[in-house]
C-alpha cells in the first residue's frame, strides 16, 4: 500500500475545507475529551477504477465525538502524486468520467466537530481504465422459410417473389437470381438480367420451370435460399376471335365479399359456391363455365375507375379467362357516370386508361375493332351525357364503341353513341328497337321488405325465347351475380338444377344451345 502522499495540491484543498469549518480551541492544552477530531485510520476508496463505473468514499477512523465528514476527491497522475482537485466533487461517490481515464483518484476527508477539524487522504487509487467498447453480438441470416413465387407461368405475365422467413440481425438485405429449369425442376442456370423481386415471362421460357433463389446479407454474412420450381412455362392459347351480332352478354359483379350486405342487410339467396371471394380463381373459373354454359359471348363487369378493385379484379378475370382458352370476352360497365357527371377530360383520361391497360388483352370485348364500354348513366335525362362521351372519345380518336343506358328522348339527342340499352331488373324483360333487349330475372334487394319483381322460372324461360327471337345486336341478362339485389342468374340453393348450373343458366344453353 501506498503511504499517505507528501503536501501538494490535495492538502490544499483539505486547508480549504478546514477553513470552511470550525477552528480547533487555541490558548492551552485541551482537556481529556474535548480534543478535536483525530484520524485513527486513513479514508478508503471502493469500487471499479473505469470510466463510467462510481466509486465510493469511506471517512476512515476517527477519535472524538460528534464528527461530521466532508469530502474532496483529487485527480493524481498515475503515481498517485500532482493531485489537483475536481471541480464539483465532493460528496462521498465519484462518477469516473473520461477525463480520468490514465490517472489516479485520491479522496481527501474533513473531520469537524465543535471543537475543531482535521483532514486525512486515502491512498491512490489503480490507474482508472477507459471504458470498454460496447459491443454487440452480429448473427448472420438464417432461412427459416424459404421463398415462394406467384404469379401465372404463362408468356406475358409477371412473377413476384416473396423474400421468405429469416432470422438474423438488422439491417438485413435481400438479392434476388431467378433462374430457368427443366420440365423437371432440375438443372436451373441464372436468367441473364433477372435479378428484382419480380420476372416478366417471356416466349423464352416456355417449357421451363422458374425458380428464384434469394440471398439475405448483413454486416455478418450472406445465406441464400432457394424457391420451389414453379409449374412448367406454357405457351399462351391462341386468341379467340370477338364475337358478330347478336351479341349475348351478362351483367357481371366483382365486388365479394365486399357488398354481401347492403345498409347492414344480409342477401337472401344461397349461391351454390357460398358466400365466395370474386378474387379466388376457382370461383372465377366457375363463373367463366357457367357463363359459357348459358351461351354468354360476354360479361360486362361493374367499374369504378383506374386502381380501383373491380379494376383490379377484372384484369384477374380476363387472365383466368385466357388461361381456360375460354372465347368468353370482357367489357367495363362504367359506373361512375351514375353518380355524377364526369368531365370531358376526366372520361377521356378513363378511356384511355381503358385502351391503354384493359383493351390490349386478348379477352376484352370488341365490336368494328373498337373496345367496348357500357355506360351506367342512371342520372342522367338530357343529351348532355352523350354530348360528352362523343366529345371525350373523339379527342382519342373514337378508338372506343360507346353503348349508354337510354332516357325519355334518347334518340333525339344529335350526338348518338354507338349504341343503347335499358338496365331495369325491376321490368321482366326491355326491348329498345335497333339496338337491344334486356332479360330480369327477379329483383328483391336484401334491404326490402318484398320483391320488386318475383322471381318466375316460367316467365324467365319465356323472356328468354323473346330475347332470342327480338334478333337485336345487344341481347342482355341483368344479372349473372348481382346477389344483393336479388338479380343474379348464377345457380344457388333456391333454384338448382341437375346440371348444376341452376334453372336460370338451363334455360339459356337450352335457347342458345350453348355447346
Amino acid at each position: 500500500m501506498i503511504g499517505p502522499p507528501p503536501r501538494s495540491g490535495f492538502a490544499l484543498m483539505a486547508i480549504a475545507l478546514l477553513a470552511a469549518g470550525t477552528a480547533s480551541a487555541g490558548g492551552g492544552k485541551t482537556p481529556p475529551g474535548k480534543q478535536a477530531p483525530s484520524n485513527t485510520a486513513p479514508p478508503a476508496i471502493s469500487g471499479s477504477p473505469v470510466v463510467g463505473q462510481t466509486l465510493g468514499a469511506s471517512p476512515g477512523s476517527w477519535s472524538g465525538p460528534g464528527a461530521t465528514y466532508a469530502y474532496a476527491w483529487l485527480r493524481c497522475d498515475a503515481n498517485g502524486n500532482g493531485c489537483a482537485g475536481i471541480s464539483g466533487a465532493n460528496g462521498a461517490s465519484y462518477l469516473l468520467a473520461d477525463a480520468d481515464a490514465g490517472a489516479t483518484l485520491r479522496v481527501t476527508v474533513v473531520a469537524t466537530s465543535s471543537r475543531g477539524s482535521a483532514s486525512a487522504t486515502s491512498s491512490q487509487t489503480a490507474v482508472v481504465q477507459a471504458a470498454p467498447i460496447a459491443t454487440s453480438t452480429v448473427t448472420a441470416p438464417e432461412n427459416m422459410a424459404p421463398p415462394t413465387i406467384s404469379g401465372t407461368p404463362q408468356p406475358g405475365a409477371t412473377l413476384a417473389a416473396s423474400d421468405g422467413s429469416w432470422q438474423g440481425s438488422s439491417p438485413m438485405d435481400y438479392l434476388y437470381e431467378w433462374q430457368a429449369c427443366d420440365s423437371t425442376g432440375a438443372a436451373c442456370a441464372a436468367i441473364a438480367g433477372a435479378s428484382a423481386s419480380s420476372y416478366d415471362l417471356t416466349a423464352s421460357d416456355v417449357g421451363h420451370a422458374i425458380r428464384v433463389r434469394v440471398s439475405a446479407k448483413n454486416s455478418a454474412g450472406e445465406t441464400t435460399a432457394a424457391s420451389s420450381p414453379t409449374s412448367v412455362v406454357q405457351a399462351p392459347p391462341t386468341a379467340t376471335p370477338q364475337p358478330a351480332f347478336p351479341i349475348r352478354a351478362a351483367f357481371y359483379y366483382p365486388w365479394y365479399p365486399e357488398t354481401w350486405t347492403v345498409n347492414g342487410a344480409h342477401v337472401f339467396y344461397h349461391p351454390s359456391l357460398g358466400y365466395y371471394s370474386s378474387t379466388d380463381v376457382a370461383t372465377q373459373q366457375a363463373h367463366i363455365r357457367a357463363l359459357q354454359y348459358a351461351g354468354m359471348n360476354a360479361a360486362i363487369s361493374s367499374w369504378w375507375g383506374p386502381g380501383h378493385y373491380t379494376d383490379t379484379r377484372l384484369k384477374q378475370l380476363m387472365q383466368t379467362t385466357i388461361s381456360m382458352g375460354s372465347p368468353l370476352k370482357w367489357a367495363v360497365y362504367y359506373e361512375n357516370e351514375g353518380y355524377g357527371n364526369p368531365t370531358v377530360s376526366q372520361l377521356a383520361s378513363d378511356l384511355a386508361y381503358i385502351r391503354d391497360n384493359l383493351a390490349t388483352s386478348s379477352a376484352y370485348l370488341k365490336s368494328g375493332g373498337k373496345f367496348v364500354v357500357f355506360v351506367y348513366n342512371a342520372d342522367d335525362t338530357t343529351c348532355d351525357v352523350a354530348d360528352r362521351w362523343k366529345q371525350a372519345n373523339s379527342q382519342l380518336g373514337s378508338p372506343a364503341y360507346i353503348d349508354l343506358k337510354v332516357f325519355l328522348g334518347y334518340r333525339t339527342c344529335t350526338s348518338q353513341p354507338n349504341s343503347w340499352h335499358q338496365y331495369g331488373p325491376n321490368a321482366p324483360s326491355d326491348d329498345q328497337p335497333g339496338y337491344s333487349y334486356s332479360i330480369s330475372p327477379g329483383w328483391w334487394r336484401s334491404d326490402q321488405a318484398t320483391p320488386l319483381l318475383t322471381r318466375d322460372p316460367a316467365r324467365w324461360t319465356t323472356n328468354v325465347a323473346a330475347m332470342v327471337a327480338s334478333k337485336e345486336p345487344w341481347q342482355l341478362v341483368t344479372t349473372f351475380n348481382e346477389w344483393t339485389e336479388g338479380t343474379a342468374i348464377e345457380s344457388a340453393q333456391e333454384w338448382a338444377s341437375p346440371s348444376g348450373y341452376g334453372t336460370y343458366l338451363d334455360a339459356l344453353h337450352s335457347a342458345l344451345s350453348a355447346p
